[in-house]
């Protein structure tokens, strides 16, 4: 059985950031459907690993109208708090995967509502959400 935690305590933070921008909808091969969803989940995992990371961190993401690919599209941005070189790996894995469908996007903030977390690192551990009060550690 998988372990559970409670709704944690999210890093977020005010200052600008430059998320990654994912045109999700165009990707085709391997990683179409959603399937790029993993290779997040593996970069966090690595992350982690390499860094021995024993903090708290969160990776919010938001799905928003893109004119930044070839055609007009929604993109999945992606921006990680408490991850320090995090945002630089994951570019660099998902360009090697899907390389025309990622990009850095302009600086923006991340608010609560109209951002969600999407994956959560707490007690060595990466977490992804069950239930609106609940999170299950990742496979």
């Amino acid at each position: 059985m998988k372990s559970k935690i409670p709704t944690p305590k999210f890093e977020i933070s005010n200052r600008l950031v430059s998320p990654l921008e994912i045109d999700m909808w165009n990707i085709k091969g391997n990683y179409a459907d959603g399937a790029w969803h993993k290779l997040i989940h593996v970069c966090a995992k690595d992350w982690a690993a390499k860094k021995r990371f024993a903090g708290t961190a969160t990776i919010w993401s938001s799905v928003m109208p893109s004119a930044n690919f070839e055609t007009y599209t929604n993109a999945c941005y992606v921006a990680a708090f408490g991850m320090a070189g995090f945002m630089n790996q994951l570019e660099t894995t998902l360009s090697g995967h899907i390389s025309s469908h990622v990009r850095r996007s302009g600086e923006m903030q991340v608010e609560r509502g109209s951002w969600r977390p999407y994956l959560h690192l707490e007690q060595g551990k990466i977490w992804i959400i069950s239930d609106d009060v609940e999170w299950v550690e990742s496979e």
